[in-house]
């Protein structure tokens, strides 16, 4: 199974199966298949298919990752290093995951009006 040059059971094994971002485990039954590789920097944006770029993540927050080098306002010029590049992607789905709660919430209660 290689894609983006590397075998991705090494990317899963390193990341232990568990998405880097809200930590949904991998390894429960029937979870595996919402996990997915994500480039960590898109390659739009200048991130390669290198191992280092490469992170697990589950469809939801890879998502919610979506215009994260946007977003977050990343300098390209200036890369952070890998660990706080993975905390700022972190947080930057954490807030779209509190965003997306609260228009849910908005609408459940306008479907209640």
């Amino acid at each position: 199974m290689k894609k983006y040059g590397v075998n991705n059971w090494d990317i899963y094994v390193r990341d232990k199966c568990v998405c880097q971002y809200c930590g949904l485990n991998g390894c429960e039954f029937g979870k595996w298949r919402q996990l997915t590789i994500d480039h960590l920097l898109p390659e739009n944006s200048g991130g390669t298919n290198e191992p280092p770029n490469l992170i697990v993540a589950c469809n939801r927050c890879n998502q919610l990752k979506e215009n994260f080098v946007k977003g977050a306002n990343i300098n390209l010029n200036n890369i952070p290093p890998r660990d706080e590049l993975i905390k700022m992607a972190r947080d930057y789905v954490d807030q779209n995951r509190k965003k997306d709660q609260e228009i849910e919430a908005f609408t459940a209660m306008m479907r209640e009006l």
